[in-house]
């Protein structure tokens, strides 16, 4: 009996023990080229058995072969490795679902044989890994020369944000190659290509599912960095997001969500159960915290280094982040209603610095998450 599966879960549910056909494969137990130290989540979440049939698919694919006889009779363990086997490899860009054979007699299933469905010829899909591999070479090489994990992070998160475009019908917009060739894709070909950036660069990253607050299906990542894990949003971080329609004048790229705590993700979104995620309560590495533009109280002394610091950088844009909704109003109201922006960016001019005329301020401000971000010209 032949089954089709094809599309990507978005929910990784780890399944519970299913009894094997057959005695392991002891070459695929011993083999650590298909586990990634940086990407292995899914597969650290898993008991033995459900290890044996993960790195049975993986290997099958790996080497985009046309079957493998796998460890397990049971349809929905198989269709969720593979879920877990495609969330901690993203480089596995080329396949696009599979399908099963399943042998026994008298209606009694003995064996399934596993066939994976790829997206082209083999031919064509050295070639498409080949031009992958140069241009994130290019990108790879940059980002190993900043000072630390965290500027490496936000190199890429730059990077991925800036070179991509957010288009709902985008050819392959599931995987990595829809990014890296392409140029456009949606969340789920922002997260993989980032993951697979950060893994090159001897970074963990984790791929993560659930939805966005309105119940769309949405993915993004978990980074460690200096050994705290932090939640990162490259698709919610392209201004383009989620309608290229918009005229509004906008920074180029949102920090926001760069390196969030769990509390902060959780204001923007929804994380599908089963994952097993640990804990992302540090702020030392978030962007807010690094660049001095975490705020505790409303204050324009307080604001107005910032403001500077960002015009230094030729930054057209500063974003700022209260950090309570007390605060975050007190601002609102301060700065645009009792207009205390005027004095701040005039004071910026009298610096020397080009500013946009004060009644002519663009703004974003984000209730949800208690930011601030005003163009500066």
């Amino acid at each position: 009996m032949r089954k089709l599966f094809t599309g990507f879960a978005l929910v990784l549910i780890l399944s519970v023990f299913t009894a094997c056909t057959g005695a392991p494969d002891t070459e695929l137990l011993d083999d650590t080229v298909l586990l990634n130290p940086f990407s292995r989540h899914a597969f650290d979440n898993l008991d033995e058995t459900e290890q044996v049939l993960y790195r049975e698919i993986s290997h099958v694919i790996e080497n985009m072969e046309e079957q493998i006889q796998v460890s397990s009779i049971d349809d929905a363990l198989i269709s969720n490795i593979y879920t877990a086997v495609l969330a901690d490899h993203p480089e596995y860009f080329y396949i696009s679902g599979y399908e099963t054979n399943s042998f026994g007699t008298d209606g009694v299933v003995s064996y399934i044989d596993f066939h994976p469905i790829y997206t082209a010829e083999i031919d064509e899909l050295e070639w498409r890994k080949e031009k992958i591999a140069s241009k994130v070479s290019g990108i790879v090489d940059i980002a190993s020369d900043k000072p630390n994990e965290y500027e490496k992070a936000k190199y890429i998160y730059e990077t991925i944000v800036r070179t991509t475009a957010y288009e709902l019908d985008s050819p392959e917009s599931q995987n990595l190659y829809s990014v890296f060739n392409n140029g456009v894709s949606v969340c789920a070909g922002y997260a993989k290509a980032t993951q697979y950036l950060l893994n090159e660069l001897g970074i963990t990253a984790t791929y993560v599912t659930g939805t966005d607050l309105n119940g769309t299906s949405h993915a993004w990542n978990m980074v460690k960095i200096d050994g705290e894990y932090y939640h990162m949003d490259t698709t919610f971080a392209d201004p383009a997001f989620p309608s290229g329609t918009d005229t509004t004048i906008k920074p180029d790229i949102f920090y926001d969500y760069l390196l969030m705590t769990e509390r902060f993700a959780l204001n923007t979104r929804i994380i599908a159960q089963g994952q097993n995620l640990p804990p992302a309560t540090s702020v030392t590495a978030n962007y807010f915290t690094v660049n001095g533009n975490l705020f505790t109280e409303y204050n324009t002394e307080l604001l107005y280094p910032v403001f500077q610091k960002s015009l230094e950088k030729n930054q057209n844009f500063v974003s700022l982040f209260f950090e309570s909704d007390e605060v975050y109003d007190t601002a609102i109201k301060a700065l645009f209603t009792e207009k205390d922006i005027v004095p701040l960016l005039e004071k910026c001019r009298l610096s020397g610095f080009y500013m946009v005329e004060s009644d002519q301020v663009n703004y974003f401000a984000d209730p949800d998450t208690n930011i601030i971000t005003i163009m500066l010209y």
